[in-house]
Formats: C-alpha cells, structure tokens, sequence
C-alpha cells in the first residue's frame, strides 16, 4: 500500500512526510543550540588545538568544519556528519596574537538545524614560540655568500615555517653568514639542496649541547659549514691553464675543455685558483679565412680560436684567456 502525507496528502512518498511538507516542518523547528567551542589558532602556522592536538589545515574553512564536525559528532546524523550543510563567515582582517574573534556556524542536516559558535584564540603554538626566542638547534655557516643563496636560504624557512622550521637569528661574517635555525634535519637538508644548486663544499659536525635529564640522553648542536663555488652553471673558467665551460655543479664540477672538447669532472677544494672569465660584447669583423673579431679592449682586428656560424658585423660574445679569443 502506498504510503501518503498526512499534511497535504500526497501519495507515493518515501518519508513519514512529503519534501515540500518536510521543508516546511523544519523551517518551524527550533534550532538546537550547542555549547561554545573555544580552541586556540597559532598566528604563524595556522595550527588549530582538536581534541587536544595541534593539527595542521588548509584554510580557515577546513579548520571550521572539523571543528564543527568534531561538535556533531555525538548526534546520529543521517548520512553522516560530512553531509551537514554549513553556513558561516570568517572574519575578512589580518587575525593577530591575541585576537579572539567568534564564528557563528549554521549546519543543517536533512532533519535538523544547529547553531554552533566557536571562538578561536590566536596564539603561537610550541614549535612556533621558538622564533620567538634565541633558541636554536643548528648553525648554517655559509661562505662565499651571494644575493640569489640568502634568497633561496629566506624562501626555504619561508616554507618551512608550518613545520616549525624557523631563522631566530642570523650573523654576518667575514665572506659569508650564520644562520641560527630550529631544526637540525631542516638544517642539513636545505645544506644539500644548497650544494646540488650552487656547488660548493659542504662540511658537519655536531657536538653535545646539554643533557635532558628526562629522556637520558645528550642533546646535540648540528654546525653545517657550506662554502659556495666562486663561480656557477654556465660560467667560463681558467684551472691548471685550460680553459673550460661549466655545465653542471654540485658535489662535483661538470665542465668541458673547450680547447679540446673533452669533458671533465673534478672535485672543488678551497684554496684552488680558478679564475671565472668574464663575457665582453663585440663584433664579427670577418668571417673569411678564418672568423676574425674586434678586440674589445684594443679594438684591433684579431682572429678567435673557435669556429661559430656568425655573419660579419653580428654582435657576439667572447671570452679571453692569455691574448686569444673564443666565442661563446
């Protein structure tokens, strides 16, 4: 026997009432009022307190709806709690240490409403009240330091800040910086990724700090010393009196003879004399018999060294080592 709605009558529902019917009774319901959710938001990681825990999320809107799942959970919603509807606004303001603002979540299920408010307390979480202070776990030791490496090193904590990766102090040296960070794995990682980009020397050493009476066992500080390539990927180079071009860098030093066309690979040690040649602008003046091109210091008529497809008054590049000339 088909069942019916005994407000209107309908015939052929599945429900004790019609959608239309069901719609209308709900609009009428009182809404369930639950108890205040207070929790704590660090300012810098975005990290909320759940159930005791510091957990990490996307956005403010995730951290509102586990909240507000996390409050629901205790009634038997129909579906589950992932299918209640939530409506709310988040605060359009930079949210600052010590700023509680209140969030008033409407979440609608197929059989009833509730009004959930949550105040949130901005704060700073245990791994993030670190940068806070001169505390550190590490010591970056970076020499022959250029603009582009304090880029990357900055962009590296930048990233690393949600893991409580953080610069709480930094140095300036002869020919380079200290960089005091947090976290020792952190630390040796970003020394890598600086070796496999930039190349260069990469050196560490730990030695004990303290002893945490607690967990019996000694406390360890990492020193990881980088020392940089003086030159880079691309560059023109004189070592041992041969010229070559860099085509890779990191733990070792891809280059090619450009005298002979043999490639090479060689470690990097301080103290090496390596000269970085610099590129000068001129011009082809001559293409036949031999490509000749215009001195750029005395602008003279000279032939190079290698053979280029080049047309006469083309503007190229050169390098220079002992009065002959290559085109690079």
């Amino acid at each position: 026997m088909a069942r019916f709605c005994p407000r209107c009558g309908k015939r052929g529902i599945e429900k004790e009432f019609c959608e239309a019917c069901l719609e209308e009774i709900r609009g009428k319901e009182p809404i369930v009022m639950l108890g205040e959710i207070k929790t704590k938001v660090c300012v810098l990681c975005n990290k909320f307190l759940l159930q005791n825990k510091w957990v990490r999320c996307r956005d403010p809107k995730e951290m509102i709806r586990r909240l507000s799942e996390n409050a629901l959970a205790k009634y038997n919603i129909k579906g589950g709690i992932k299918k209640a509807k939530l409506e709310f606004s988040f605060p359009d303001m930079i949210l600052k240490e010590g700023m509680q603002p209140e969030i008033d979540v409407n979440a609608s299920t197929k059989e009833k409403k509730f009004s959930i408010p949550i105040i949130l307390e901005y704060t700073s979480c245990g791994q993030c009240s670190k940068f806070k202070s001169d505390y550190y776990e590490g010591i970056l030791q970076v020499r022959n330091v250029n603009d582009e490496i304090i880029r990357f090193i900055e962009k590296y904590a930048e990233n690393g800040k949600n893991r409580g990766f953080f610069i709480t102090n930094c140095a300036g040296v002869r020919n380079g910086m200290d960089f005091y960070m947090t976290h020792q794995n952190k630390i040796l990682a970003l020394a890598r990724k600086l070796q496999m980009i930039f190349g260069g020397i990469l050196k560490i050493s730990a030695k004990i700090q303290t002893r945490d009476a607690q967990k019996g066992r000694e406390v360890f500080r990492t020193t990881v010393y980088f020392c940089a390539l003086p030159f880079k990927k691309g560059d023109y180079i004189v070592f041992d009196d041969r010229l070559y071009y860099v085509t890779n860098v990191g733990k070792k030093i891809n280059a090619i003879d450009i005298e002979n066309g043999k490639r090479n690979l060689f470690d990097y040690k301080e103290g090496m004399q390596i000269t970085v040649l610099e590129k000068k602008k001129t011009k082809v003046t001559k293409i036949r018999p031999r490509i000749e091109i215009l001195d750029p210091w005395t602008y003279q008529s000279v032939h190079v060294e290698n053979e280029k497809k080049v047309t006469p008054g083309e503007n190229i590049q050169v390098v220079e080592k002992n009065g002959k000339f290559w085109i690079v």
